[in-house]
């Protein structure tokens, strides 16, 4: 067995060695201070068994044919243990071993991408969040309800338009669409990563994934002032004092739930992004610095974003927010529109919408917006506010160029 620094991480060991019949072999793993054992599914007579080299002695029947299958047993550990480590994967015992058990009883086999999308969802449920894993869940659910072949040699421009189709006649919207493509796309980039694949058709931009603005709405500052404004129960008025903290901040509705009065010194509310862990610091908005001084012992403890959602809407019905709003999707294809009243469509990160939107027109240049919203370009910021095309024509009315005393003007 070789000597060097990896080969003294595996070894394996009888279950019982002091036995007189035959007993498993089991393999022992030990790595990054964790240790995994399981069953080889073999079994030897301990008189056949070199405890020194963790092998079978020569002498026994069988030995080159079980030696060899040891050897593959522990080439195929390693391998799971690289692949996890190159895919950034949290690795335990537990994800280990599902990898392992996949790859043994392949035996060698070419795993299908079904069969990988199965593996990575397995093994990534450790350490990724359930609302993440769900997505990858949904992915293969509908891969598998698709008749057409989809090996990793399939993936490409002809088939990705295919697919698209597919969905299309399912009912599915253009956005869905598109997610469900760049998932794909990204597990593809995973299993060339794994040596699972070849293809690069994949990354071919001649089959564009579709895509839409969503018809996302936003809230005035008088809008939200109703909100503020209004007499609401407990219930309703913890939630609503939580909402008005990212209305007039911009954070996402995780951020905008971790403000304390620490966060503000000097006038300017100091935050850590969760999402992408950079440092945001915002100018102190009148509401908020009303809400933080109505609120001496702390701010009311944030609840979960679906059950906000619910109470936001609600909240939005008794502040008298239901002008009609006329919402425009691309679904199975074709372009279908349905009115809402406003106050339906509120959510958490309506907020944080709401406040990049009225920043923008109350004259704030976008690239101090973009600080504190954390987009990094232009165009996807100008994509994410929410004006219409009058506001837009409101908004540069009073420029010098639409004025008698223009430059421009004979």
């Amino acid at each position: 067995m070789p000597t060097n620094i990896h080969s003294k991480m595996v070894k394996f060991v009888l279950k019982d060695p002091s036995t007189e019949d035959l007993t498993l072999i089991y393999l022992i793993y030990n790595f990054d201070g964790q240790r995994l054992k399981m069953s080889t599914g073999e079994k030897i007579h301990p008189d056949n068994w070199s405890k020194s080299k963790c092998r079978a002695k020569p002498t026994s029947p069988h030995s080159v044919v079980l030696n060899k299958l040891l050897d593959r047993m522990e080439a195929r550990v390693r391998e799971c243990h690289i692949d996890l480590k190159s895919n950034f994967t949290t690795i335990t015992s537990e994800t280990l071993r599902k990898a392992v058990d996949v790859r043994i009883k392949n035996k060698g086999k070419r795993e299908t991408f079904i069969e990988f999308i199965d593996r990575f969802i397995s093994e990534s449920s450790a350490y990724r969040k359930p609302g993440s894993m769900e997505v990858y869940r949904s992915t293969v659910k509908l891969l598998k309800n698709y008749s057409a072949p989809k090996n990793f040699d399939d993936i490409g421009p002809e088939w990705f338009a295919k697919y698209q189709a597919y969905m299309e006649q399912h009912n599915y919207s253009a956005n869905y669409i598109g997610k469900n493509v760049a998932i794909i796309r990204e597990l593809m980039t995973i299993a060339r990563k794994q040596g699972l694949t070849n293809n690069t058709a994949y990354k071919d931009n001649t089959y564009r994934k579709p895509s839409e603005e969503v018809d996302s709405i936003y809230l005035t500052e008088n809008e939200l002032l109703m909100m503020y404004g209004i007499e609401l129960p407990d219930y309703l008025d913890k939630v609503c004092t939580r909402f008005m903290i990212g209305a007039f901040t911009g954070l996402r509705f995780s951020d905008s739930a971790k403000i304390t009065h620490e966060s503000i010194r000097q006038g300017l509310i100091f935050d850590r992004n969760i999402k992408t862990g950079g440092d945001v610091v915002i100018p102190i908005h009148w509401v908020v610095q009303q809400i933080m001084d109505q609120h001496p012992e702390g701010l009311p403890p944030a609840i979960s974003n679906q059950k906000a959602n619910v109470y936001l809407k609600e909240i939005g019905q008794r502040a008298g927010i239901d002008d009609v709003i006329q919402l425009n999707k691309t679904i199975g294809g074709k372009i279908t529109s349905n009115s809402h009243k406003k106050y339906k469509l509120i959510t958490t990160h309506t907020g944080r919408r709401s406040a990049a939107t009225n920043m923008f027109l109350a004259g704030i240049p976008s690239i101090s917006i973009m600080k504190i919203t954390g987009h990094k370009t232009e165009r996807a910021f100008m994509k994410y506010i929410r004006i219409s095309t009058e506001e837009n024509a409101r908004l540069i009315q009073a420029h010098p160029f639409f004025s008698v005393g223009s430059t421009n003007h004979p």
